[in-house]
Formats: structure tokens, sequence, C-alpha cells
């Protein structure tokens, strides 16, 4: 009897570009920037708003060249097709699972994630939407690139070993099940206190704090278990996970279904009001809201409490 291959095997060096497929390659055969495209005609425009009805995302995307136009492409999906919350959401849980390896660990904990959680995720998403806006070999996407390689080039002074091998940062995403054969006790403690930074500032962000046990059960529902396990970030309440993902398939099929694609770029707008915040004091703005929202909650309980109270002692005579 023939063995049957097994077709859940993972295998890292199946199919993959140059340069990702071993280690050794990234010196070997290093995988090389895409080069700019060559344009061969105007990039045409978005249809005018009254047009934009229906399913009219696909049939404009349609219309483009994914060889010479891929920049648009992206633009237009992210544009239209993302919100702020699902930025966020993408956002955290990606450094969720980053932060597994020991070096991803070490970038990213202490610094402006506790400092100024917030603005360190306004920045982040400013800087993506402007490489968006400007395209892969615009020079404002160059300079901006520039910039944040310059950031990493000081973590990695102050911390050995980050942002220093291409392979490590892939590893982070298809490698998470071979993390345990290499990572310390002392390592692990680094990265779950760096990812619950990052859930701490998607809840307080997005939720009041009598609802941030919510707010913490949709993160980790988008979680993987493993991540969720080896970062020792708590699972989510099966209940509320189960009506979580029960609610966001429901979203996602009746929009697909029934729903005609947005008409306005929700996260060009997002851009164009990141430009106008002042993002050295949007930390204490947001956790002032947070304040008076909950000693708001708590007034409202109180005075809640004693109409009740009231309502009962006439009635008892």
């Amino acid at each position: 009897m023939n063995k049957i291959e097994n077709p859940y095997e993972l295998r890292l060096t199946a199919g993959l570009p140059p340069g990702t497929d071993s280690y050794e390659q990234l010196s070997i055969n290093p995988q090389l920037p895409r080069p700019p495209p060559k344009l061969t005609r105007p990039l045409p425009d978005w249809p005018p708003l009254e047009q934009r009805k229906g399913k009219w995302i696909a049939k404009y995307l349609n219309q483009l060249d994914p060889e010479s136009e891929f920049d648009h492409v992206i633009r237009t999906s992210n544009f239209f097709g993302v919100s702020p919350f699902g930025a966020s959401l993408a956002y955290t849980a990606i450094i969720c699972i980053n932060s597994q390896t020991p070096a991803g660990a070490a970038a990213v904990h202490g610094g402006t994630i506790t400092t100024i959680p917030h603005g360190r995720f306004y920045r982040t998403e400013l800087q993506i939407l402007d490489w968006l806006v400007h395209g892969s070999t615009a020079p404002e996407t160059a300079e901006s690139i520039s910039h944040i390689n310059k950031i990493h080039q000081g973590v990695w002074k102050r911390k050995p070993g980050t942002f220093s091998s291409t392979w490590e940062g892939k590893m982070t995403i298809i490698g998470i099940s071979y993390f345990d054969t290499w990572t310390t006790s002392e390592q692990k403690i680094v990265g779950a206190e760096s990812a619950e930074c990052f859930i701490q500032q998607f809840c307080e962000l997005w939720f009041p704090r009598c609802l941030q046990f919510l707010g913490r059960d949709v993160l980790l529902t988008f979680i993987p278990p493993q991540c969720r396990r080896r970062q020792n970030i708590g699972e989510p309440n099966w209940l509320r996970s189960k009506i979580i993902k029960f609610v966001f398939k429901c979203y996602l099929d009746i929009s697909d279904t029934f729903l005609s694609d947005p008409a306005e770029p929700t996260m060009l707008y997002f851009r164009e009001k990141l430009q106008r915040l002042d993002m050295s004091h949007i930390d204490k703005d947001l956790r002032t809201r947070r304040n008076w929202q909950n000693n708001l909650m708590w007034w409202f309980t109180i005075l809640l409490g004693f109409i009740l109270f009231h309502w009962v002692c006439l009635k008892l005579g």
C-alpha cells in the first residue's frame, strides 16, 4: 500500500519566490524590489460619484492592468474597501503575531506603545495611507520609508538582533508553529507584554471602559489560537466569540450579496482627518473623553438606582 502524502504538510520552500525559500538565498540570490511600472496610458479616473452604484468597484478594477497599474488597484481596494476600525483590528492582530519572535517582541517592547499608543497607531496609518496616495515609486514614499528605516536602525542599536534578518520577519507570519523551539521564557514575557499593550490600545480607542471586555473578545477572536496561547494573552469568552463570528459573517455576506459598494473613499477621508489632527495631544484627548464617558456612566447608574429605589418605595407604600 502506497503512503498517502499529507495534504496539510507545511512546505516552506514550495513555489516561493527567489530569496524566500531558504535562509541561504538571502545572500546568494536575494529577492529584489519589483521594478517601477511602465504606464502605457493615462490612469483611468474613478467613476463620478453618481455612477458609483451597485458592485461598481469590481467592474472598475477589471479595467486596470495589474502589471502596470497595480498601485491604483491597491489604492482603490483600500480606500473604498477598508474602514478605520478594520485597519485598527488588523494592525493590532498583526503586531500580536509579529511580537512572537524574540526580535519582534524586543523591537516594539516599551517606547511609544506605552507612552503614546494612539499616536503611534495614527502615525502608522497616516504613513501607510500616504504611500497609497503617492504610489510605490514616488519620491515621497521613498523618503518616508527611508525615515522608517532610520528608526529601525536606532532600534537595532538598542536591541541587537532586531531588523537584522529578512528571513526572521517572514518566519513571523509563516512559521509560527516553530517558535517554541527557540524562544526562552524571558523572551515570551517580553512578547506577552508587548502584545498586551497593543490590545489595551485597541480596546481604549474603540470601546468605552464599560465595554472594553467586548473589544478584547473581538480582537482575541481574530488572533490565531496558537498565538493567543504562545503570547499568554488569554482566550475570548466562548459564547461572545461565537456571536462575534456570526455577526461578522452576516455583515460580510450581506455586504457581498445585497449592499452596494461604498461610493465614498472612506480611508482617503480618514487620511485627511489624520492630517488635521494634533498627534501630540491625541492620547491625552482620548483618555479625557474616556474619563468623561466613565463618569457619565457612573452618574447614570446612580440616578437609575435612585429612581428604582424611589419607585419600589412608592409601590410598598
